[in-house]
């Protein structure tokens, strides 16, 4: 009986030194960023949204994280932002330090592109962060065409700028052909949206899928004021008000398969504008990185300084855009079987 009570004794004070241990790997966040320098990465070249919001963050998220942290903005260009994700996931410092914001498409093109077991962006391995601001994707086409809507294009075949085949400003131009609707001949190779508008305004494409209407409003007023472009549908749920004329995605389709295929490439404009890190940082530090997130971007003074940008700001804590690509993943296989084979013909 005394030895039985010896062991008991012995057990319970390991378990209470093990319990010490363990409680002493916990990350105290404010002691871990204190004189740390952390980076954005944005995968685009300099000068475009994603330039602008990482610079936000960069600016403002400081503010708001234990330890006060200096944070730096990289650019790490290619293949739609998935040069830049595979390396905040496989290749970066797994810390917490290194911040990400993919393009709003990178979720979907993965959905629909990545086999289970295949190399590539595997988008559990995000931790969402939170997002900035949704977007309204429009398809815009250079108003010397004569091109004004979606009808015109089955006729007149169009030039239109794309960044990779897994990205939506190739994605759906290329199922809208194949569905009848248009004639998009697409031009791949650009690094971005600003160098798809440059092109276009040197007139070595005639449009581009992937243009961000509330953006266009604010870096190129001189287009809209001069009716430089026309816009021809929306790649979205449903019509912005100062678009009401022009028909989203989703009404060009012709029956419910085509409605719920449009509807997943519609929730890239609910991700938006999103920052994420990698499921490898530690649990402690995400959440100190989210609470940070959502009080930055409540923050009047953060807020303030994005108006000064004429940057709209339209925020969803990270907890709630899991949840959104959450439901894209649930998404039903034969839907991304279905894009996969109207986009490989």
């Amino acid at each position: 009986m005394r030895n039985r009570k010896l062991r008991i004794l012995v057990c319970a004070f390991c378990a209470f030194l093990g319990s010490g241990a363990s409680a002493q790997k916990t990350l105290d966040p404010e002691q871990f960023y204190k004189g740390k320098t952390m980076r954005v990465i944005v995968g685009y070249s300099p000068g475009g949204g994603y330039d602008v919001y990482g610079r936000l963050l960069a600016d403002h998220l400081p503010r708001f994280l234990p330890g006060a942290p200096l944070i730096t903005v990289q650019y790490m260009p290619g293949a739609a932002t998935e040069v830049a994700t595979a390396y905040i996931l496989n290749a970066a410092p797994q810390d917490g330090t290194v911040i990400g914001i993919p393009v709003s498409s990178l979720a979907m093109s993965n959905l629909i592109f990545r086999k289970p077991g295949e190399a590539g962006i595997d988008i559990a391995k995000m931790r969402w962060l939170g997002r900035l601001d949704s977007i309204d994707i429009v398809s815009i086409v250079w108003s010397e065409t004569g091109v004004t809507k979606v009808e015109d294009t089955r006729s007149r075949p169009l030039a239109f700028g794309a960044t990779a085949t897994t990205s939506g400003t190739y994605l759906v131009p290329t199922i809208l052909n194949q569905l009848g609707k248009s004639n998009f001949k697409l031009v791949l190779g650009y690094r971005g949206t600003s160098d798809a508008y440059l092109a276009m305004e040197r007139r070595e494409i005639d449009g581009i899928h992937n243009g961000v209407w509330s953006q266009l409003k604010r870096s190129h007023r001189e287009w809209l004021r001069t009716n430089k472009i026309n816009v021809i549908y929306q790649a979205a749920a449903k019509r912005a008000e100062d678009l009401a004329n022009v028909p989203t995605i989703i009404e060009l389709a012709d029956n419910e398969d085509d409605r719920r295929m449009f509807s997943l490439f519609a929730s890239e404009a609910t991700l938006g504008r999103t920052f994420y890190v990698s499921d490898s940082v530690p649990p402690e530090l995400i959440a100190a990185l989210r609470q940070a997130f959502w009080r930055m971007a409540t923050d009047k003074t953060f807020l303030e300084a994005a108006a000064k940008l004429d940057t709209p700001i339209n925020p969803l804590p990270g907890e709630e855009v899991e949840k959104i690509v959450a439901n894209m993943i649930g998404y039903s296989p034969l839907i991304f079987e279905r894009i996969r084979q109207l986009t490989t013909k």
